[in-house]
């Protein structure tokens, strides 16, 4: 499911941003945006595997499902809208949706069919040992570690105010 690569690419990310940011993007709405198309597209993937072919990039990770994000969030008066988006749509990026075998779900629902797919849990075991998501995950994790250490989240006071803003103290 590239967890970890989700997670902590996006929190350096947010982190980064927010160094620089008038208005901070705060990480209690990024960190679960990062994984809502997997929220999304796993379990409808597992309950209908016979409909979609084994395939677990569906809908959720589609343009259409990103724009309505956007909107749900600028309509939402979110502050930092459009980089909180960003978490979002930087999961198709890490996905790497853009390649075949994925394409008809980013054009969803113009896409087309998807192709059979082998099955569901054979692929995601074999997916733990190729390097692109073994060294997303690592990355991930060395990200968050680097973080947690940085920020001092270890402190139960910084912890807490950091789950009471989503906002990294210096």
């Amino acid at each position: 499911m590239f967890l970890f690569g989700h997670l902590g690419l996006t929190a350096g990310a947010v982190a980064a941003y927010n160094a620089r940011a008038k208005t901070p993007v705060d990480l209690r709405w990024a960190l679960p945006l990062s994984l809502l198309p997997d929220l999304v597209d796993k379990p409808t993937a597992l309950a209908y595997s016979h409909v979609f072919h084994n395939h677990t990039r569906l809908f959720g990770h589609s343009l259409v499902f990103s724009a309505a994000v956007l909107l749900a969030l600028v309509l939402g008066k979110r502050r930092a809208a459009v980089a909180t988006w960003a978490a979002c749509a930087g999961h198709l990026v890490l996905d790497r949706i853009w390649e075949p075998v994925n394409r008809w779900a980013l054009l969803w629902p113009f896409g087309g069919r998807s192709e059979a797919m082998p099955p569901i849990f054979q692929r995601w075991f074999e997916s733990l040992v190729q390097p692109y998501n073994l060294g997303g995950e690592l990355a991930g994790l060395a990200v968050l570690g680097w973080l947690v250490a940085r920020h001092r989240l270890y402190q139960r006071d910084r912890a807490a105010r950091f789950v009471a803003t989503g906002l990294l103290e210096a």
